[in-house]
């Protein structure tokens, strides 16, 4: 074992040695920043946040989350139009950046298609997505119906896509 982890470390030893400077040496360059605020300024940037209608959550936090470092949200609810409008406010208010509350069908080609030209035609750009939207199930895996089935792989997974 002790023989292994020697060779591993030799290994890893000479790849560092051997890689390095060229990593070093990159045409990237990281950029500059004098503190973590400038290094993750959203200022100008349009992030859509979907499932951001409730007051916590993973969706609303990060679309305060962006805010907070400047970028302006379009943030989407299903079924919660008031929820959602409070949000948008809340993020207006509070960070002083554009926010606007959009439904969306998640699940539906057609209605993120549509939100993507709206949210560009009134913000200017898309330069991020937050997919938070999902949906459980009201029934268990056993007595559960397909439909239920059907709609929360709709919303979980081809959401995300």
């Amino acid at each position: 074992f002790i023989l292994l982890l020697t060779f591993l470390y030799l290994h890893l030893y000479s790849w560092i040695y051997t890689y390095l400077p060229h990593i070093a040496t990159m045409p990237i360059q990281v950029p500059a920043a004098d503190s973590l605020h400038d290094l993750f300024n959203l200022k100008g940037k349009t992030v859509v946040v979907t499932g951001a209608s409730g007051p916590r959550g993973m969706g609303i936090e990060a679309a305060r989350g962006c805010a907070e470092f400047g970028a302006n949200i379009a943030l989407t609810y299903s079924s919660r139009a008031e929820g959602g409008e409070k949000n948008a406010k809340e993020l207006i208010e509070k960070f002083g950046v554009k926010a606007k509350a959009y439904k969306l069908d998640i699940s539906s080609w057609e209605s993120v298609s549509k939100l993507v030209e709206t949210v560009i035609s009134e913000f200017g750009q898309i330069d991020a997505f937050i997919a938070s939207a999902g949906e459980t199930a009201d029934s268990g895996i056993l007595d559960g119906s397909v439909e239920d089935w059907t709609s929360v792989i709709h919303t979980d997974l081809t959401g995300t896509f």
